[in-house]
């Protein structure tokens, strides 16, 4: 019996290291996968303007000044502000309608992720663009409204046109016309790591969509108004960048609150710490 236990406890422990010695080469492809993003001397930070006070009305020109005054810090190389930043665990969707095509049914799977990004957000994460434009100072409140897509959301809705020039819209749609596309951009995971590329389209955060009439509808409209990331593309001494970073908050507005602060390195690392952690639990087992 006790040579059987012996053996027993022999094949258990191969067995657990066998498995451990898999996850952790699964773990490895993980997180060296291709993101689509840029993460080295990128940081990334986390605010409520919402919670500071600001309202739809005077957050454009917060924006305004918050993107001006980090831009003008030493060593900061590129400022990209955005309503969720990449791989931080969130995600916004809707229904795409596009314009000139039949009536999609229920089951049409038509869903799109979305984010709202300032104009040089594409180039701080190295995003390149591949067709048409990014977004420019010149897209305002009062000119035409404007998206970029990305790679999958033109393999989904434009699988053999040039998607360039051609309109869209969320909600209903009646709202079919409402967003021109501008430009392409490659591919990027902002959601889960683990899943392919989704389809993306990106707004500026200067155009506010007044054409909408449903109140769920507006409520979301608005609340994607208010940026609640910076990343940051920064050439200097990362020690001095966070104390940097909240006297620039405070000289702005005293109730803003840095909620966080981390390389987006960490940012992406932070997707995998369930997998991290079964590994060595079960390298730990298998050991003992």
């Amino acid at each position: 019996p006790q040579k059987s236990l012996i053996v027993f406890q022999a094949a258990l422990s191969l067995v657990l290291l066998v498995g451990a010695g898999l996850l952790t080469q699964s773990l490895r492809n993980l997180e060296h996968q291709n993101f689509g993003i840029a993460t080295a001397n990128r940081f990334v930070f986390h605010f409520d303007p919402a919670g500071a006070g600001y309202t739809a009305a005077s957050v454009p020109a917060f924006n305004e000044r918050v993107e001006r005054e980090f831009s003008a810090l030493p060593g900061v190389q590129s400022v990209g502000m955005a309503l969720y930043s990449t791989l931080e665990g969130n995600n916004w969707g809707e229904g795409v309608h596009v314009e000139g095509r039949a009536e999609q049914g229920p089951d049409s799977k038509n869903g799109s992720s979305w984010d709202r990004v300032s104009p040089h957000f594409f180039e701080t994460v190295g995003q390149p663009v591949v067709r048409g434009r990014g977004f420019t100072d010149q897209d305002t409140a009062t000119s035409r409204m404007v998206a970029v897509v990305n790679q999958a959301f033109v393999k989904k809705f434009f699988p053999n046109e040039d998607p360039i020039g051609h309109h869209f819209g969320t909600f209903d749609r009646k709202y079919a016309s409402n967003y021109e596309i501008v430009g392409i951009v490659a591919d990027a995971k902002y959601n889960n790591p683990r899943e392919p590329v989704r389809p993306m389209y990106f707004r500026p955060m200067t155009q506010l969509n007044t054409t909408i009439k449903e109140r769920s509808a507006i409520t979301a409209e608005t609340r994607s108004l208010f940026p609640n990331s910076i990343t940051l593309r920064y050439a200097g001494d990362a020690a001095s960048l966070e104390p940097l970073v909240r006297r620039t908050l405070a000289s702005i507005n005293p109730n803003l609150t840095l909620l966080d602060f981390k390389t987006l390195d960490y940012q992406v690392a932070g997707n995998f710490n369930q997998e991290r952690l079964i590994s060595r639990l079960t390298s730990l087992f298998g050991l003992l």
